[in-house]
This record gives C-alpha cells, structure tokens and sequence, in this order.
C-alpha cells in the first residue's frame, strides 16, 4: 500500500461520456493532476470521509470496507493520449510546489507556444522596490534569451529576466548587465533586488556580482501581465521564438521589498536547493509572488512541473529522494566515434554547445542514446537520437554513444 501511497497521476485530459465509452467533448476535458481516486458501492458517512481527510495527503486512512475500484486499479490501466502516470514524492499540503521544478523544451524545440502566463496581483499602488529569486538551469546555447518579463500598458520592458549577450536586470526599460553569461546544464540561484531610490543589485549563488542605479526614482505599475518563458513585446503577446527560454526554473519568489545581503544569504541556503522561502518573509507578509502560487497554474504549450526522478534526470535535486547513485550519469558510458553520424526519425532536437553539456542533456532526455556533432555556422551542434543501429562514415562528424 505504501509503494501506492507514493505515485502522483498526471492527468491531461479526463472526460465527460455523451454515450457509453465515447462521444466526448474537448471543451469539457479535464486539465490538471488526480492522485489516489477511490470508487465504493456505499455512500460514506462523515466520519469516514473527515478521517481520510485528516489523515493528510500521503495518509494510510481507510474505511471499513475496501473500495471496489482502487487506485491501484486505475494504475494498471492503459492510458490514453498525453495522460501518464508518474513516480514523485507525497506532496506537502502547505506547499504543493516543494521539489517540483517547472521545465521548459530545449533550444531545438523553444517556441512561442511555451509559457506560463498570468496577471499578478501586486497591489494597488505603483511600486519602487521588488526582488526576485530562483533556482536557474538553462539548456540553450545562445547568448540571449529571456526567463521572465512583466509588462504592463504603455511599458512591455517594465520588468525583464534574462540574458543579452549576458546575465541582465530591466526595470521601466532601462537595463543593468554584468559580465557573466551562465553556463548550459548548471544550476545557479539568482536573485534580482531593486528600490527605485538605492538602486539595484544583481546576486548569482548568493553572492553580489553587480550593483548599481536602475531606472533611478521611477515606479513600476501595477496591473501587467507577468510571462514566464517569453519576452513580452506587447502587454500578453508579441512573443520572439530566439528569445524563448530554454531550460528549468524552480522555487521562483517575488518579494515586495529590496532584499538585504543577508536576506538573500538566507534564501540561497549555502546552495540548498530543496530549501523553500524562510518563515519569517511569510511571516513579514514580504512575499508578493510565491511559487506555490505558480504551480497552482497549467502551462502552456510543452511546459511541465516535474518531481522526484524526473525533475532529476533534467538536472535537478531529488528533494526526497534517497540511493540514486545507481542510475546516475556516468560520463565514462560514453564511447567517441569519430568519422561516424547516426540517422533515425526520433526528432528528439538538438543542443548547441560543447560536447560534454551535449552529453547530459542527452541522458537527462531519456529517451536519447546518441549525440551526433559537427560544426555549423561556426557553432557546434550535437543532434540528440535514439538509437545506435543506423550509422554511416562522414568524415566532418563525430558521434557519441551511451552504452551502460
């Protein structure tokens, strides 16, 4: 039962029958995440319903007769379409985002169709200080992209995340780069501070790497549109593909103050990546953002909130998980082939970058067995693929194969 009490369905389509199996209606078809469904053929009193209740979300509370559909039934079902059933952690009542990280497609497959979307309350007042942090992990091999804009009437630059050639803060369209562009497949924590009178600060793993005046006096409106994953050139829209962000976010706050060097000491936790925002900015009211806030909205486009192994295998900490060294990656799988391309119809994309950032991406993939790399428009480019079987010689590419 316990081995049960531990999967978490994802469910992105459940559907309503106009006929028995059949004739259902797309505008009716559920969106969002079903765990632990039961069926019993009596009708349970309160009693039997508060205790399963309070026996919390990963709870072991039962009724006197067993269900006669049980979740564990529905487990071993077939599956249709994009529904699936994942392994993941129990999730914490109080904060349903800890250890799920939200995911984006990689370069070769970012689009404009990617996004979470949403208008913010951040009050009623035009505000002059914010600060914004998160967990950072990118999969993209170009130099400029963008993780976060809002955008409100007459300003679509009135807040931006990202990087321009590199790591880069905008506020009411005035911008304050530094000189550090991030590496691929890396997890960094950002944090961007700013008061519209003290200017601004931009921290990368808790320590200062800039700092300076930005849009010095001006307040930024309230009543925009906040994006996650597009730069926004128009207030909800006008959305460039090469600026689409590519790679995973996790544990994104946005607060209603300047944060201090400690503050964000204290957020970035010696590097703790499962650490979430500190009682005390809850307490204090500073939080305007939350990400349980985000996770509480569906996605757009190929966009998923990934846990447990999952989110793992892309790069993140397992924040329950316990002896994964097993299936971890292992860089001597590898074997160089040089001289060789491989070819199938898996369309699994491509990273632009070096060879061993190639590598854990193809592995974080799972379905990817072998990078093929060559030179192209001075770049270097290694296409993902799923299989080693069909290979030919071609003297101006190099393949790669994970064979453990």
């Amino acid at each position: 039962k316990q081995w049960y009490q531990r999967r978490v369905a994802i469910t992105a389509g459940g559907q309503e029958q106009d006929s028995v199996g059949g004739r259902f209606d797309a505008s009716q078809a559920f969106l969002g995440r079903l765990y632990n469904i039961n069926v019993w053929d009596y009708a349970l009193n309160s009693t039997d319903v508060a205790f399963l209740y309070e026996t919390g979300f990963c709870g072991y509370g039962s009724t006197e007769a067993d269900p006669i559909i049980s979740y564990a039934d529905l487990l071993a079902q077939d599956l249709s379409g994009a529904t699936s059933v994942i392994d993941g952690p129990c999730i914490d009542l109080e904060d349903p985002s800890n250890g799920q990280v939200l995911r984006f497609p990689p370069q070769s497959q970012a689009s404009t169709a990617n996004f979470l979307q949403f208008s913010p309350d951040l009050g009623s007042e035009d505000f002059g200080e914010f600060s914004i942090c998160t967990w950072f992990f990118k999969t993209y091999g170009d130099q400029s992209r963008y993780f976060l804009s809002y955008a409100v009437s007459g300003e679509h630059n009135a807040i931006i995340l990202g990087e321009q050639a590199t790591l880069g803060f905008w506020v009411n369209g005035a911008k304050m780069l530094t000189d550090i562009l991030l590496e691929q497949q890396k997890w960094y924590h950002l944090c961007f501070t700013r008061g519209s009178d003290s200017g601004a600060v931009i921290y990368v793993d808790g320590a200062k790497v800039k700092e300076g005046d930005l849009a010095k006096g001006g307040l930024t409106k309230t009543g925009g549109v906040m994006n996650i994953g597009q730069e926004q050139d128009s207030m909800g829209g006008s959305y460039d593909a090469s600026q689409a962000f590519a790679g995973s976010l996790y544990n994104l706050n946005m607060f209603n103050v300047k944060l201090t060097d400690d503050q964000v000491a204290q957020i970035y936790a010696n590097g703790t990546f499962c650490e979430m925002v500190p009682d005390e900015m809850w307490e204090s009211e500073s939080v305007m953002i939350a990400y349980k806030d985000l996770f509480s909205l569906i996605p757009d486009g190929d966009v998923v909130f990934d846990s447990g192994e999952t989110s793992w295998r892309h790069g993140a900490i397992h924040c329950q998980g316990t002896d994964l060294d097993e299936d971890a990656h292992k860089p001597d799988c590898w074997q160089t082939e040089e001289g060789r391309r491989y070819k199938d119809n898996s369309n699994l994309g491509y990273i632009v970058g070096d060879v061993d950032a190639a590598k854990a991406a193809c592995y974080a993939y799972g379905k990817c067995k072998t990078l093929t790399c060559y030179m192209k428009n001075g770049e270097q480019r290694c296409d993902m693929l799923s299989t080693y079987e069909k290979q030919k010689k071609d003297n101006k590419k190099t393949s790669y194969t994970y064979r453990c």
